[in-house]
């Protein structure tokens, strides 16, 4: 079993740079980290098949999720990930 590490090498940059964009931009919370976006995206990907079916059910999950992220209050700071 890969590490989650190296699971989510590929990914973690370019959602970083993504979210810098969108801070900069004000669309997101500007203390939003890139690694909060990897980890909200790893549990999306874990329970996706308990979605409804069809893209109605999709699309209402990911907007409930991009509104969670648009600024509002600050968050707590992040806690280290295991391994880090």
């Amino acid at each position: 079993m890969r590490r989650r590490s190296e699971a989510i090498a590929p990914v973690h940059e370019p959602l970083g740079r993504l979210t810098e964009r969108a801070q900069a931009a004000g669309s997101i919370m500007p203390d939003l980290a890139g690694e909060d976006v990897v980890c909200v995206i790893g549990m999306i990907a874990s329970s996706h098949w308990s979605f409804p079916e069809g893209e109605q059910g999709r699309r209402r999950y990911l907007r409930l999720i991009f509104d969670a992220f648009r600024p509002a209050a600050p968050l707590p700071p992040p806690s280290p990930l295991p391994g880090s």
